[in-house]
């Protein structure tokens, strides 16, 4: 059976996590629930981390290309469409699929 083992090593817990996504405990017979609930608290708090990152980035590289291009059909550095350069358009696809800045 195909498992997927994180270790704790904090309280020297071993998870398995097997295809079924049933956990079951490793090198104790049973896990405390607290160290459960500890383990579980960090994972959440890591992945609202990179949710924060991602819509940041996402901000960033919505607001650049805004700018871009602005500064493009300004005409002051030249007469061109910035909407058919491929990393304007592939910007703009990567933000359709995001959700738009609160």
């Amino acid at each position: 059976m195909k498992t997927e083992l994180i270790e704790y090593h904090r309280h020297e817990v071993l998870i398995y996590k097997n295809v079924f996504g049933q956990a079951q405990a490793g090198s104790r017979p049973c896990a405390e629930a607290a160290v459960l609930k500890d383990f579980h608290e960090r994972a959440v708090a890591w992945l609202e981390s990179q949710q924060a990152s991602t819509e940041r980035t996402e901000t960033a590289l919505r607001e650049l290309l805004e700018m871009y291009v602005q500064l493009a059909n300004s005409g002051d550095c030249g007469n061109w469409n910035p909407e058919e350069e491929d990393e304007v358009i592939a910007a703009r696809a990567a933000l359709t699929t995001t959700k738009p800045p609160a």
